[in-house]
């Protein structure tokens, strides 16, 4: 309705490799949303709560090279609070969010999360807003006793330069750290133990976030953008207290006729992450050590999507991807081809 949303997806797909057939599988994806709006005066109010479930490998740059499947669900329940009292627009919003792996090799990551966030912002014409904004998270990681906090702090501006142009900027401070409490047990000269000592070793980084969007509409038939973000964010390997992720894209879509259309994409990820590795100079295999490892992807895609029908539509794309990584076995390159169909209720 004009007030409420409620949007649910189910999807389902077979992944077919060509090298190795031991991987291929069928899988369920499903991802819904449920929100109401409401207004009291000058305020308005957004309820949501939105979920899905992916073992989509794809969607994660900084994944360890050899995972076949990265499967996970997650839920977000929240609020969103807009004031806009004359030009001025106050927002402030607040969401719990869940992350739960179903698969083994990221188990230490599941978490929970209070996150928060609050904008400040004058409207300088009818399209374009300028201000300052602030988030914070508090997370706990439930199969670990690691907990992790994070805010930022930066000015933004959503600006619509022209009918045809329009330009999204921010950037800041943004500050992360990881705290996780371990219990060593002291043994004595026998290797009896003889009690416990409890330590909090804890890993931070205070650095900058940026963020770039770029929408050009060339003609009444091709259009295309660029985008360019930097920031932090929760690990996604075991051992991973967070990544630092920078990310350059271009995309340009061309809509031949009512029915036919085509895109081309063009990304670069950057990642670094601390990971846990052996310590190859002691005989000991529980001695290890920390190192950042940094990974490169970059990965270029054409698409060709037909709509059939209002409610039928089918596409076709290629993608080839490419990435080099500081990780011993952490390289590879990919060619992947989607066929899709899709029904809208």
């Amino acid at each position: 309705t004009e007030r409420n949303r409620l949007g649910i997806g189910v999807g389902v797909d077979y992944s077919l490799y060509a090298k190795d057939s031991s991987r291929n599988r069928w899988g369920l994806n499903p991802d819904s949303e449920l929100a109401y709006d409401f207004s009291i005066g000058d305020v308005d109010v957004t309820l949501y709560e939105r979920f899905d479930y992916s073992r989509d490998v794809e969607s994660e740059e900084a994944l360890r090279g050899g995972t076949a499947e990265f499967s996970r669900f997650q839920n977000t329940v929240g609020t969103f609070v807009t004031w806009r009292p004359g030009k001025w627009i106050y927002s402030l919003g607040y969401s719990h969010f869940n992350y739960l792996s179903t698969g083994e090799t990221t188990s230490d990551q599941d978490r929970a999360a209070e996150q928060f966030i609050g904008r400040v912002g004058y409207q300088i014409q009818p399209r374009t807003v300028a201000g300052v904004e602030a988030t914070g998270s508090l997370i706990d990681y439930t199969q670990t006793t690691r907990e992790s906090t994070s805010y930022s702090l930066g000015p933004y501006l959503n600006w619509q330069v022209s009918e045809f142009f329009s330009a999204s900027v921010r950037g800041g401070y943004v500050h992360y750290f990881t705290e996780e409490t371990i219990t060593v047990v002291v043994l004595d000269t026998n290797n009896v133990p003889i009690g416990t000592i409890r330590t909090t070793p804890n890993n931070s980084i205070g650095s900058y976030y940026v963020g770039l969007d770029l929408s050009h509409r060339l003609t009444e038939f091709i259009s295309h953008g660029l985008t360019a973000n930097r920031g932090i964010r929760s690990g996604v390997n075991d051992g991973g207290d967070f990544v630092v992720n920078t990310r350059i894209g271009y995309r340009i879509g061309w809509q031949f006729t009512d029915h036919l259309n085509a895109s081309l994409r063009l990304s670069y990820d950057l990642t670094r992450e601390p990971s846990t590795v052996a310590n190859t100079a002691t005989p000991d295999p529980a001695d290890t050590l920390v190192q950042e490892v940094e990974r490169g992807r970059f990965r270029v895609g054409f698409g060709l999507g037909w709509q059939a029908t209002r409610r039928w539509n089918a596409g076709i794309r290629y993608e080839f991807t490419t990435r080099d990584s500081t990780e011993v076995d952490d390289d590879y390159t990919q060619n992947r081809l989607t066929i899709n169909l899709r029904y809208r209720f």
